[in-house]
Order: C-alpha cells, then sequence, then structure tokens
C-alpha cells in the first residue's frame, strides 16, 4: 500500500456523515450566538487530508470542504492562508 493511498475496510469504526451533520450543527449554533461576526481557525488540511482518512476508517477526506460547502449559504465564509506553508 502506498502511504498516500486510503486503505478500503470491511467496518468502519467512524462516521463520517455524523460528524460532518455534528459539525455543521456546533457551528450553526455557534453562529447564532453572535450578532455580526464569527471567527473560526480551523487547524490542518482543508481540503482533502488523506492521513485522517488512513487513521480514522470511515472519516471523509474532504470533510472540511463539505461541512463549509454546506454553510454557504447560511454565512459569508472567507479563508485566509498562511503563504509560508505554501512556499
Amino acid at each position: 500500500m502506498k502511504t498516500s493511498g486510503i486503505p478500503k475496510f470491511e467496518k468502519y469504526w467512524f462516521d463520517g456523515e455524523k460528524y460532518i451533520k455534528m459539525q455543521k450543527n456546533a457551528i450553526l449554533d455557534r453562529i447564532s450566538k453572535f450578532k455580526h461576526r464569527l471567527y473560526l481557525e480551523i487547524w490542518g488540511k482543508f481540503l482533502y487530508d488523506p492521513h485522517a482518512a488512513r487513521v480514522l476508517p470511515g472519516f471523509f477526506p474532504d470533510s472540511k470542504k463539505q461541512i463549509f460547502s454546506s454553510l454557504r449559504d447560511k454565512a459569508e465564509n472567507y479563508f485566509l492562508f498562511k503563504c509560508q506553508g505554501f512556499i
């Protein structure tokens, strides 16, 4: 197996759909508590995280992207990147 590949398992111990739903609901709950702005700092790989998918069978590599894509009609999303990490 290549280290970048995501293995297929017979049984998944992590419920990726439940994780996305819970995270989305938690963010919406936090948004409702603030009148103007809510700043969230997101760590780790945002668009695609194959490492998390390898160590948590059932985790979707693009979970963070799915969460914020589902919020686009509920909130304005702005993304800032530390450029040093891309060089």
